[in-house]
């Protein structure tokens, strides 16, 4: 879940019928309104039967945009800011001709929002458990949202009393080298910093907006994530549909043209291939763009100077492109920054494609089209890739952090400042032993955040981009004292104990396990 998600959780449901076919079903939920249906909010990927969801509601006191997973052990995962509290799932599956609902209560026991880091070029941004937001590193373009161009290196709160952001519940994050954009819970994006082709989507002025400022044009639309690209931003909405705005020389606003837009623009239309797919993830780099859609295909398009659109080639494309896996995909970096992309597979196994001047594809030799990773990735299930400039950290499924590329500023951890051109393992000890959920990379230092909430910083602080309350560069990892708090809640539910769905024209066992997406935006 990727990994938005926006933020998104998933159920795995695994169907046997009394003969011998099966049904697997791959759903992701995101919370909007009364119900999670399979228009577009609910989304399913289904084999061989097919089975129709037709709906997937809670009781009262879910907010939009909450994402929960049932798990096995009776948990259930849930991020957002559902209150402690009882509630009822309801499923109602059908086969076409006939249906039958389930109830599936379950209690709150614990509660706080999901933490995120994101970093822009030498700006950090974070929304800690309790859903403040802050900001903190270089200012310039006013990219920091506070009102001001000055560096800040203590983190300053932004939706505080008085903050620009003041009352607004921030659920998600992007940013590029000059522009930052802040996701609310009910779907409004606000952004900042440069605008001089419009790429904040504000059209009343070019110059840089130093304060976090709503984006008017995308009121008649619910955003559940944005990704930010040189000059150009992209938005997926709740239904699916990209849009974007700003530079488009490249055509990487993937609309068939290449024209600049000072609106934010459909990108699928009567000629686009995503005309009929369900998009569930963006990704933006310098001049490229990707996206990852409900049955695990990835598009890309825009520009492709160093093959970092993964086609096998270095021709601009100005509408999406299928980019061909041996499997689905469950995750696309979404903030990339530099020319290089990476993928990971529902498989577990990433890939990457585009520039390689310093390493950081984590292998030898660039390449047009994707490659898997070096070892001792190769063999290991991949949680998240996330790039910046041209240094790379991942997380693996078990929560060790690996990194290559560019090593200017022991960004990728402590010892040699070499460049790493295969991936090197950072020593857990450096995080207390702590298992890591999610990390930042900005184009010189790094932060990473574990299951406790623990912040460690390292690499260059010259602008204060740590957030130490100082501007001296480390070497080794240091733990900041912003209070993060805890990556998830744990809550209780009770198994139904009929776990057999008769349903006149077919039955179906039904036993409830966990799937979860990977990575950033799916969290």
């Amino acid at each position: 879940m990727n990994k938005m998600l926006f933020a998104i959780f998933s159920v795995f449901l695994l169907f046997h019928s009394t003969a011998i076919e099966s049904v697997e079903a791959i759903m992701w939920h995101r919370y909007i309104g009364a119900d999670v249906t399979a228009n577009g909010v609910f989304i399913s990927k289904v084999y061989s039967p097919t089975v129709d969801y037709t709906q997937f509601s809670l009781s009262s006191g879910v907010e939009d945009n909450d994402y929960f997973a049932i798990q096995n052990s009776n948990e259930v995962i849930c991020s957002g800011a559902i209150a402690q509290g009882s509630y009822t799932i309801s499923l109602t599956i059908s086969d076409g001709t006939d249906s039958v609902t389930k109830l599936i209560p379950f209690e709150v026991v614990q509660g706080s929002a999901h933490p995120k880091l994101l970093s822009g070029y030498s700006q950090s941004l974070v929304i800690t458990s309790s859903g403040d937001v802050y900001c903190y590193g270089a200012g310039a373009e006013g990219v920091l949202g506070n009102g001001s161009t000055s560096n800040v290196n203590t983190p300053y709160l932004l939706n505080g009393v008085g903050g620009p952001l003041e009352g607004e519940s921030v659920i998600a994050l992007s940013a590029s080298q000059m522009t930052s954009h802040f996701l609310t819970r009910d779907g409004k994006v606000f952004s900042c910093g440069q605008n001089n082709v419009y790429q904040l989507g504000i059209t009343s002025t070019t110059a840089d907006i130093t304060t976090a400022t709503e984006v008017s044009a995308l009121s008649s639309h619910t955003v559940v994530q944005v990704a930010a690209g040189y000059a150009f931003t992209l938005y997926l909405t709740a239904e699916g549909k990209i849009y974007g705005v700003g530079r488009n020389g490249e055509g990487q606003l993937g609309n068939s043209s290449n024209t600049n837009s000072s609106t934010p623009v459909w990108l699928q239309g009567a000629h686009s291939i995503l005309d009929n797919e369900f998009v569930i993830a963006i990704g933006a780099g310098i001049t490229d763009a990707h996206a990852l859609v409900a049955s695990g295909d990835t598009y890309a398009w825009g520009g492709n100077y160093n093959g970092q659109l993964g086609l096998g080639n270095t021709t601009h494309q100005n509408e999406p492109q299928l980019v061909t896996f041996s499997s689905p995909a469950k995750f696309i970096t979404t903030d990339s920054h530099i020319a290089m992309m990476g993928v990971i597979l529902e498989t577990g196994v990433g890939y990457t494609t585009g520039r390689n001047n310093v390493g950081q594809l984590g292998r030898t030799g660039s390449a047009t089209s994707y490659l898997s990773l070096a070892s001792p990735l190769d063999t290991e299930s991949l949680h998240t890739i996330q790039n910046n400039w041209e240094n790379v950290l991942v997380i693996t499924d078990a929560g060790a952090v690996y990194g290559f590329g560019s090593n200017s500023s022991n960004q990728l951890g402590p010892g040699s400042t070499s460049n790493r051109s295969s991936p090197t393992l950072i020593d857990a000890s450096e995080f207390n032993n702590e298992t890591v959920t999610q990390v930042m990379m900005g184009n010189d230092y790094s932060s990473v955040l574990t299951t406790t909430g623990k912040l460690f910083c390292i690499g260059n602080n010259s602008t204060g981009q740590l957030g130490l309350g100082n501007n001296t560069s480390r070497s080794s990892y240091t733990q900041s004292s912003l209070d993060i708090g805890a990556n998830t809640r744990i809550v209780t539910y009770n198994t139904p104990s009929d776990t057999t769905v008769v349903i006149p024209t077919s039955t179906f066992a039904i036993n409830w396990t966990s799937y979860q997406l990977s990575g950033e935006q799916f969290l």
